[in-house]
């Protein structure tokens, strides 16, 4: 009887749900592009690096109005985020990639010229002035600087003064950025060199890409989680007590309210020290100066004493009667009133009327 054949050589795995859409797979004809290729020689291509923050039917015009490009539609978008530009001339062209790089909403483009290349990371390339920080003073020297390019990339040009030294390098823009580099010397010491590149846009400080910000890093380390704090943890933040007090009595720990019951010698503050001996207010204050004129009192507590509880004892008593303030007003009122009495009226007497007025 022979051998059973397993599942996988029979070929019934467990089917697996793809990670992407059904894609269908088919095998291009046998063609000649040559021609083509001589009519896209006037073309550039480029790739947003951030497609989520830049918007294509925005940057199309953008980069149409800042190369001075006729046409908006001489712009195209390829997909995946990539698109051409096409020009009529070999200067114009020349142009735009001498003043690369490009930014967008402060994302960096990448612009590179179209060659006959079918790869997924093409275009990729973009050329920064990185300018060298680090360099000993005695190792100073265009070879060194030259050198330097050419580790970091494909180098077009350099340049060395004696206060800088930078140079332009082509970068890939889909990897992350290089901003350091460790340099051995024959003596066996090493020497940092800091990369700062010029007129670089938005980028990750983490894993520094271009395609995105430290909040959406997929390296970024995640947050550590909270823990709940339990009494037992509080323990050993809490103050040390003092071991040195005797242990408490019946009567200490009973409450608060036996505490302030207790004698004011056996009472202690919040650190465990006793209060000590009370000044109690009986004793007897200092007497004053001895003179003729206030002799000294040989119980002066006792006289004061004395003093309080009379004034204590005494009661409010009011006058036996009161008189009622008279303003000015009532006054002249009253003057008034006194020369009206004073006056003496006519006496009113009948007289009979005399004939000589009768006869008138």
């Amino acid at each position: 009887m022979g051998r059973r054949l397993s599942a996988a050589e029979k070929g019934k795995a467990i089917a697996t749900n793809p990670s992407g859409p059904p894609r269908l797979r088919m095998r291009a004809p046998d063609f000649d592009p040559s021609d083509l290729i001589k009519d896209n020689m006037l073309t550039l291509v480029g790739r947003l690096t951030n497609p989520r923050e830049q918007k294509m039917s925005s940057v199309l015009p953008y980069l149409a109005k800042k190369w001075n490009l006729v046409s908006v539609s001489s712009g195209a978008d390829m997909g995946n985020g990539g698109f051409q530009f096409r020009f009529n001339k070999e200067e114009d062209i020349q142009n735009v990639l001498a003043n690369r790089p490009y930014q967008y909403g402060r994302w960096m483009i990448i612009v590179q010229r179209w060659e006959p290349i079918i790869s997924p990371n093409f275009p990729a390339q973009i050329p920064f002035w990185i300018s060298l920080r680090g360099i000993p003073l005695h190792y100073w020297h265009e070879k060194i600087v030259r050198n330097i390019g050419l580790e970091l990339g494909e180098l077009e040009t350099y340049e060395v003064t004696r206060t800088s030294a930078r140079v332009r390098v082509m970068v890939d823009g889909l990897k992350p950025l290089i901003m350091e580099a460790a340099m051995d010397y024959d003596s066996g010491e090493e020497s940092i060199i800091s990369l700062h590149y010029e007129n670089l846009g938005n980028h990750c400080s983490i894993c520094y890409r271009l395609s995105h910000l430290q909040s959406h890093c997929p390296d970024r380390p995640p947050a550590p989680a909270t823990r709940q704090t339990e009494p037992n943890d509080l323990a050993q933040y809490s103050r040390p007590r003092n071991t040195n007090l005797p242990p408490p009595t019946s009567q200490e720990s009973s409450g608060p309210t036996d505490y302030n019951n207790r004698p004011f010698q056996q009472r202690v503050d919040r650190h465990g020290r006793p209060f000590g001996s009370r000044v109690s207010l009986m004793s007897s204050r200092p007497t004053g100066p001895r003179n003729k004129l206030a002799p000294a009192s040989s119980q002066p507590y006792e006289h004061n004493k004395e003093i309080s509880s009379e004034r204590v004892e005494k009661e409010y008593s009011s006058p036996p009667y009161t008189r009622r303030k008279i303003t000015h007003r009532e006054a002249d009122h009253d003057q008034e009133d006194h020369r009206g009495l004073n006056r003496v009226s006519p006496n009113l007497q009948w007289r009979v009327k005399s004939p000589l007025l009768n006869q008138e």
